[in-house]
């Protein structure tokens, strides 16, 4: 989960500067589909966490955050401080 909050917030920044985006600007999931690898887990399966809930693809310079339901879902098991910063 984290590693996907990661790969997200890479592919993210990857295609800022590639594409010359400001920050605020809007990105795409096909944006970022563009720079994961293609056999992976996320890649594959789209947008959504292992719980099914969609993550929220940020704006240019805005950090990825754990979609709140799945944050809830484990929030006994993992502290607050386990999602930093993706919280």
């Amino acid at each position: 989960m984290i590693e996907d909050l990661r790969l997200i917030d890479s592919a993210v920044e990857q295609y800022s500067l590639e594409f010359h985006r400001v920050g605020g600007s809007d990105v795409a999931w096909a944006d970022v589909q563009n720079y994961l690898k293609d056999a992976s887990h996320l890649y594959r399966i789209g947008r959504a966490d292992i719980f099914g809930h969609a993550f929220i693809i940020p704006y240019v310079d805005e950090m990825q955050k754990v979609p709140a339901a799945t944050f809830a879902a484990l929030s006994d098991v993992a502290p607050a401080s386990f999602w930093s910063p993706y919280k």
